[in-house]
């Protein structure tokens, strides 16, 4: 369970940093493409990654896996931040949307904890 909950977190990770540069291609306010795009991702995110789990067993992860997380996380921050100095409003967007998930999904974790 460990193992797949790692390389659920890495595939989503993955699909973050892909998703960058086609935010910032298909970004304007009006087009439906990037939305698309945007819930896509989400949706992936959601149903692959447990942070309440993640938290539990973070412990027992190796360095290497560790190691490459935090790599893929500070890429992710990283295209962020080119992306704001290309469009400043896009990167708001990108890093409300990243909480927004990021609570929905513990929320949705700690619902999951309480029924079962």
């Amino acid at each position: 369970m460990k193992e797949d909950m790692i390389v659920d977190i890495k595939k989503a990770c993955c699909v973050e940093l892909i998703c960058m540069p086609l935010f910032l291609y298909t970004y304007t306010p009006d087009l439906l493409c990037f939305w698309i795009i945007l819930i896509l991702m989400d949706s992936y995110i959601l149903k692959h990654v447990h942070f309440i789990e993640f938290t539990k067993q973070i412990d027992k992860i190796s360095k290497r896996d560790q190691n490459t997380l935090h790599a893929l996380s500070f890429g992710i921050l990283l295209a962020i931040i080119v992306i704001a100095f290309k469009n400043i409003k896009l990167a708001g967007y990108l890093l409300l949307n990243d909480i927004i998930v990021d609570g929905i999904s513990i929320l949705y974790d700690f619902n999951k904890i309480k029924k079962g």
